[in-house]
């Protein structure tokens, strides 16, 4: 009993591995049996409903205002604080907080928070605070009314753009560990941001931040939410899911994120391990622009071929029950949110 219980999977390492074929069909079997259970069990919408959740305490008057400042003000002075640190800060990663605080701290960590206690990101966000800022300005300096800040709505095609943008950066880019790199992505993205903002408002940055969509996809399924009357309240978990938003661009931002989620995974695969070495080699050595492309490649391989699966199983799904692709799409996309926090 003693080796059977000591395995690992993958890759060999200090105990034996299982085989592929084994992990495969355990899955298999897990995704079929689970199936089995909820059509058996769960023959009618549940989660809608326990979306509301009840009451705890409602966030109104000056105490709240003044924590909402408060949460705006620190997440202001941490993202000078990394953005600094990128900029003039000490050129080695290993010395610098710029690297591990972007890419680590706040792109993993803000997730697995949102995941646990709910859109917290949102509260902490330093370019709504900007364009909520800015737009405030514009208004005494012009004498118009000042803009709405909800998008509504609004589609988050840009907020796509935006995460795939990161995604690159993160996994495909050769050198997305240097500070100065952190810095150069932190000042392009910001830019880019603040600009469409002052175009069309500040709402457009809460559609377009692509951080700030997935936070909030992420925080849908948390326990706690604050609902439009600023009452925070406590809920079934997973249960607000079923409350996102269909606004155009939400399936292709998950499947983007999916896919390279997906891509990561591949990527510490012996397979992709041999096809990363060849490359360098004809590069002689080095780790450059070569293997960014290589990366690239397969970085939208992989978004495409995710694409593809939830494509066909949707029109499958079609075909079964006679609805269209179009309204079922929407409808299911959010069930792929568990599996980009898994």
């Amino acid at each position: 009993a003693a080796p059977a219980a000591a395995h690992s999977v993958g890759a060999a390492s200090d105990t034996p591995p299982l085989p592929a074929w084994q992990l495969a069909w355990a899955a298999a079997f897990s995704v079929a049996m689970s199936f089995v259970a909820l059509g058996t069990f769960w023959e009618q919408p549940r989660l809608a409903a326990l979306a509301t959740g009840r009451g705890l305490w409602t966030a109104v008057g000056t105490p709240a205002r003044i924590v909402e400042t408060t949460l705006r003000l620190i997440g202001l002075f941490l993202f000078g604080v990394v953005w600094s640190a990128a900029w003039w800060g000490n050129r080695s990663f290993a010395a610098n907080i710029a690297g591990d605080a972007f890419l680590i701290w706040f792109w993993v960590g803000l997730q697995f928070v949102s995941v646990a206690i709910g859109d917290v990101g949102r509260a902490f966000n330093p370019y709504t605070t900007l364009a909520d800022a800015a737009a405030w300005v514009r208004a005494r300096v012009t004498g118009e009314p000042l803009s709405s800040p909800d998008h509504g709505d609004a589609a988050v095609w840009p907020a796509v753009a935006a995460i795939l943008a990161f995604l690159w950066y993160e996994l495909a880019y050769h050198s997305a560990v240097s500070p100065r790199s952190v810095g150069v992505f932190l000042t392009v993205y910001s830019v880019a941001l603040l600009t469409g903002g002052a175009v069309f408002g500040r709402g457009w940055v809460r559609s377009a931040d692509g951080f700030g969509v997935l936070f909030s996809l992420l925080g849908a399924m948390a326990p706690v939410h604050l609902d439009d009357d600023r009452r925070l309240r406590f809920r079934a978990p997973l249960a607000g899911l079923a409350t996102v938003p269909a606004v155009p661009g939400t399936v292709p931002f998950i499947l983007v994120v999916l896919g390279a989620t997906t891509f990561d995974g591949f990527a510490r695969s012996d397979l992709w391990a041999e096809i990363e070495s060849e490359r360098i080699e004809q590069a002689g050595g080095s780790i450059g622009w070569d293997v960014t492309m290589v990366r690239s490649l397969g970085l939208v391989a992989a978004i495409v071929v995710v694409g593809l699966a939830y494509t066909l199983a949707i029109n499958l799904m079609a075909a079964i029950t006679g609805e269209t692709a179009e309204e079922l799409s929407p409808a299911f996309a959010p069930t792929l949110v568990p599996i980009v926090a898994a």
